[in-house]
C-alpha cells in the first residue's frame, strides 16, 4: 500500500489519536490552570492540527470523522463554493443529509457574523470545530488565528476542541 493511500485511510485515526493525547495532557497536568485567558486555553490546550500534502485525503477523512459525530461538529471552509461542494460530497459518501453546521469567513466582521448565525443550541452542542485548509482559512486578515481562538473561547464551552486540517 502506498503512503498516500495509507494516509487517506488513516486520517480519522490520526484525528482521534491527536484528540486523545491532547485531552490526556490537559487532564493529567492540569494545564488549563496556567492562564485565565480563554484564547490561550483554546490555542494551547484545545487545538490539534494535521498537516498532510495535497490530495492525500485529509478533507475526505475529516468528513468521515465528522459523520461519526452527528450534530457535534462545526465545519469551517475557506469559501462558500468549497462549503457547498463538501456538503454535496458529504451526502454522497455518507448517504445521509448534512448533520453539521458550516461557516465561511466573510469580507468583514467574520466573528460577529458567525456568532449571529449560530443558534444557542449550536453553541451548546458543538464539541468539535473542524477547519479545512486551516493554513489559509484562519490566517487571513478576515479571520486571524488570534481572533479565531478568542471567538472559540467566548462562543463555546470548555469541552469544545479545534481541529486544524491542512
Amino acid at each position: 500500500m502506498s503512503q498516500y493511500i495509507k494516509a487517506y485511510i488513516d486520517i480519522e485515526g490520526m484525528i482521534d489519536a491527536l484528540l486523545t493525547i491532547t485531552k490526556m495532557k490537559c487532564s493529567n497536568t492540569n494545564a488549563r490552570s496556567g492562564s485565565s485567558d480563554g484564547a490561550w486555553d483554546v490555542a494551547d490546550n484545545r487545538t490539534v492540527g494535521l498537516t498532510v500534502g495535497r490530495q492525500c485525503g485529509a478533507t475526505y477523512g475529516s468528513q468521515m470523522w465528522m459523520a461519526k459525530r452527528p450534530n457535534q461538529c462545526l465545519h469551517i471552509t475557506k469559501d462558500s463554493m468549497m462549503r457547498d461542494a463538501l456538503k454535496t460530497r458529504y451526502t454522497e459518501i455518507t448517504g445521509k443529509p448534512v448533520d453539521y453546521v458550516s461557516l465561511v469567513p466573510s469580507i468583514s466582521d467574520t466573528f460577529e457574523r458567525w456568532t449571529r448565525l449560530l443558534t444557542d443550541h449550536d453553541k451548546a452542542t458543538i464539541k468539535y470545530i473542524v477547519v479545512d485548509d486551516a493554513l489559509f482559512t484562519v490566517t487571513t486578515s478576515q479571520c486571524s488565528r488570534a481572533g479565531f481562538n478568542k471567538w472559540v473561547a467566548e462562543t463555546f464551552g470548555k469541552d469544545t476542541y479545534v481541529i486544524l486540517i491542512k
